[in-house]
């Protein structure tokens, strides 16, 4: 399904362009004929390099890459705010980012209460407040966004303790059921010889 994006034209200068929800394949998928790759092994087997480039490319190190017309990073570290051009209100400490997340919300409770005196006094300079407010909500959500990391590994301990907790209640159980058992045998083989 190809959609085009406002503003049409599809140049080279014009970014909003002509964009298809899958991609065509590459132009070189012609190349893979059955004859192409018969001659391509034939002559890696002589030790010629064959003209056509058939062997797959290098997986990409580092930089970034276009798929599905968005470019990506290959880096697994999300962007900092200063990348994103957002000013960033956190300090580079980690260690203390509960108390300047407890920070910025009194900041957003206090400026939001401004926001509301701005707008019973003052609508038309509600803007300068607003954009405040939405900087001091981006901060906060990178600020929580730092801590998923530290939450999946807490969730997965907490798993992991819950699964060995079962398996020690399971294994108490069967321990209970035998004990139960060899007395039942025991006074079962004492009946049997009365």
């Amino acid at each position: 399904m190809a959609t085009a994006a406002p503003g049409g034209g599809g140049g080279a200068a014009n970014p909003n362009k002509l964009t298809l929800q899958y991609p065509p394949p590459p132009p070189f998928y012609a190349l893979y004929t059955d004859s192409n790759i018969a001659t391509h092994k034939e002559l890696k087997a002589k030790g010629v390099v064959p003209d056509l480039p058939l062997d797959p490319p290098p997986p990409l190190v580092e930089g970034s890459y276009t798929m599905f017309g968005e470019i990506l990073n290959t880096s697994d570290r999300p962007p900092t705010l200063k990348e994103l051009g957002i000013r960033q209100l956190l300090s580079d400490d980690p260690s203390g980012l509960v108390a300047e997340l407890k920070n910025l919300n009194h900041s957003l409770l206090l400026n939001y209460l401004e926001l509301t005196e701005i707008l019973s006094t003052r609508p038309g300079d509600f803007a300068a407040k607003v954009e405040q407010i939405r900087l001091i909500l981006i901060n906060m959500h990178f600020a929580l966004n730092s801590y998923r990391p530290h939450q999946a590994r807490d969730v997965l301990r907490l798993m992991m303790e819950q699964q060995i907790n079962r398996r020690r209640e399971a294994a108490q159980k069967i321990i209970h059921v035998l004990d139960e058992v060899r007395e039942k045998l025991t006074n079962a083989a004492s009946d049997s010889q009365i």
